[in-house]
């Protein structure tokens, strides 16, 4: 009897220790997926300990002076900036999506010069062929289903260029504005940047480049350089449109994006995403906002607004909200948001810009799962009480503070 246990005991020994064996094999031949990994592990646990300090909007303004260094804010009544909340807003800082606004400018100047014709039918898959499998791919899907949902999408599978800038404008869908900036040209695009009153190098960039751009540097990133390489914007508009153009090229990206996406880290994500979004101070984006809610109603900027802006449920609270032009976004330690609240009474409405980099990878996640830095800039554009509490606080962070919100010492 106890020979046949004793037997029974080695065999398991044995499995159990070819099963070490085989999962050792597995994991040398893809060591780099397991590195990657765990590294991701790992870098979720950055900042975990600030995370359950972090549970009201109001929280967030404690990691904000905490961390003055990777934040800005700008909220203020238009035509009372002075008497507005500036934290930091001189510096520029790497924004998400919030560069689209110039696309959809350029898109509404180029409809209503009879350059783009909004009702003409694009198809489907000429849109769908930019996204990425295990970057964007995902997200689009969910844009094919407003489409379908909302009746967008004919027969023939195809949608109203209309359409593709509303999914720009409304769900931030990156294949959409690859199509939307390969159809205006960059040239037109960065012409909108620059009047809008933002430098060149604030220009959006397809997002199928980027990544792909993203990509081939992976290989130096894993190396100890200080900084994430440098990418050229003519590099990212050449892989995007020969991604687009070359279907055999296409395929093979593809394939290997669908087994390991960017194979990029997560602290490799967010290194590359400070170094080559495209970057504009708080102030910058706020005045761009009013410039396109201030501007006459034939005008391409109140048209391009219009996408933005929508009515809101927010008067059931009493907040006298009646809409809100909006558009945010985030990347892997960096988060943007910009804002622009009109009210019911006759009150000029109010702006509110919140842009955040180098984000602990914890916090990052938990504040994209709350919501925390919307409610901010919610309550900002909302409640009075609390924008004056809000800048009473600023401004005295600011006054503790050696240097001034631009970055250079007080006098």
């Amino acid at each position: 009897m106890s020979r046949s246990r004793l037997g029974c005991g080695t065999h398991l020994l044995i499995a159990f220790g070819l099963f070490v064996v085989a999962v050792g094999i597995i994991a040398y031949q893809n060591r780099d997926t397991v590195s990657m990994m765990w590294a991701n592990v790992t870098a979720m646990n950055e900042g975990m300990d600030l995370t359950e300090e972090l549970r009201y909007p109001e929280d967030v303004l404690d990691y904000m002076e905490a961390h003055p260094e990777t934040v800005s804010l700008v909220a203020y009544t238009v035509g009372a900036e002075a008497e507005g909340i500036h934290l930091d807003a001189e510096t520029a800082r790497p924004l998400v999506n919030l560069p689209s606004l110039a696309v959809l400018s350029a898109y509404a100047k180029a409809a209503a010069a009879g350059q783009v014709d909004t009702t003409a039918r694009v198809p489907v898959a000429e849109v769908s062929s930019r996204s990425l499998p295990g970057v964007n791919a995902q997200p689009h899907e969910r844009t094919l289903n407003r489409w379908s949902e909302t009746n967008r999408i004919d027969a023939d599978s195809t949608v109203a260029v209309a359409d593709i800038a509303w999914a720009v404008a409304r769900l931030n869908d990156d294949p959409a504005l690859d199509w939307l900036i390969d159809r205006l040209g960059r040239a037109a695009i960065r012409a909108e940047t620059e009047a809008l009153g933002w430098p060149a190098g604030s220009a959006p960039m397809p997002k199928s480049g980027l990544y792909l751009e993203w990509a081939n540097a992976a290989s130096a990133l894993h190396s100890d350089a200080d900084r994430a390489p440098s990418i050229e914007q003519s590099a990212i508009y050449a892989a995007a449109e020969r991604y687009a153009s070359d279907s055999t090229y296409a395929r093979e990206i593809r394939q290997t994006f669908q087994s390991r996406g960017t194979n990029l880290t997560l602290r490799d994500q967010r290194r590359m995403a400070q170094e080559t979004l495209p970057q504009a101070t708080a102030t910058e984006v706020a005045a761009a906002m009013v410039q396109m809610a201030e501007a006459a109603p034939e005008s391409s900027y109140a048209t391009a607004y219009a996408l933005l802006d929508r009515s809101t449920g927010l008067d059931s609270l009493n907040t006298h909200v009646q809409r809100v032009a909006s558009k945010g976004g985030a990347m892997p330690g960096v988060i943007s948001f910009a804002g622009l609240a009109h009210y019911a009474d006759d009150r000029a409405p109010r702006v509110v810009v919140l842009s955040m980099e180098e984000i602990p990878l914890a916090v990052f996640y938990h504040l994209l799962q709350s919501g925390l830095d919307q409610g901010l800039a919610l309550r900002l554009l909302s409640d009075d009480a609390f924008f004056e509490e809000t800048r009473t606080r600023i401004q005295a962070s600011n006054n503790a503070d050696p240097t001034d919100s631009t970055g250079a010492m007080a006098q």
